[in-house]
């Protein structure tokens, strides 16, 4: 993954401290990753709402007054929210608001977990132990756990998260 550090953020955008760099990640809401010898360095997310940021300010805007621009996709059949940005990046309040009208235009099926289940069954998916949490509704436990139609396998690790392979029973 490519990595910029202070001195490549202070080139690029033409600033003459560090502090400034750390300013602007501030009013984003950036929180930068440290790197080999405990170095701070943006990853190339972050330097796209830094680019962003950059051009209001050349624009004659402020910090404060800086809304990036965010993807959004709206997944109506599981009534979630997605969003390709960094995860350093607080969810604004509006994207909560567009999941709740979401939700409120058509209302969730209560059987869509089961849904994605067997969907990550199908594909071969391997899930944390939060996301099993989040469609199950209880977190999974020892090497094997059955819940409804459903038996989730542990696989490992993903980060400091127990890794679950699901299998759809009688499937």
């Amino acid at each position: 993954m490519e990595q910029y550090t202070i001195k490549d953020l202070m080139e690029r955008y033409n600033l003459k401290t560090r502090q400034s760099i750390y300013q602007w990640c501030d009013g984003l809401n950036l929180k930068l990753h440290k790197g080999e010898r405990n170095r701070a360095y943006a990853t190339p997310e972050q330097v796209e709402q830094l680019d962003q940021l950059k051009e209001h300010l050349d624009k004659g805007g402020t910090i404060a007054s800086f809304t990036p621009v965010i993807d959004t996709e709206i997944d109506t059949s599981s009534n979630l929210v997605h969003q390709s940005v960094d995860s350093t990046v607080d969810t604004p309040d509006w994207l909560e608001m567009v999941g709740a009208i979401a939700g409120a235009i058509s209302p969730p099926n209560p059987i869509s977990h089961w849904d994605r289940l067997y969907l990550a069954a199908e594909r071969g998916y391997i899930l944390s132990t939060s996301e099993v949490q989040a469609l199950t509704g209880a977190k999974p436990r020892g090497e094997k756990w059955t819940r409804g139609a459903f038996l989730f396998v542990r696989e490992g690790k993903i980060g400091a998260q127990v890794a679950w392979r699901v299998v759809r029973k009688g499937g």
